[in-house]
């Protein structure tokens, strides 16, 4: 008996959810937040996961590496910001 292909992919298909992966929906859920949630109408500038502030390495506040991942970005883009 032959498997349609709907059904033959099916179980590949939900392996996100299985092996811990956030569907796209779960993945949004903390940009939707901060996009609407009045109460951060007066936060700028923090990191949030799972809706809530989240702890940011000192390598993720470290001014001269963010400048040079900027500067590889743009040169891999072959775009020049000013």
């Amino acid at each position: 008996m032959r498997q349609s292909r709907q059904t033959a992919c099916t179980p590949a298909l939900s392996i996100p959810s299985w092996c811990g992966t956030p569907t796209p929906r779960e993945g949004a859920q903390t940009s939707i937040y901060c996009a609407v949630a009045e109460e951060l109408d007066s936060v700028t500038g923090q990191y949030f996961s799972d809706c809530k502030p989240a702890y940011v390495s000192p390598r993720g506040r470290d001014d001269a590496t963010a400048k040079q991942l900027w500067n590889v970005s743009c040169e891999l883009l072959g775009i020049q910001w000013d």
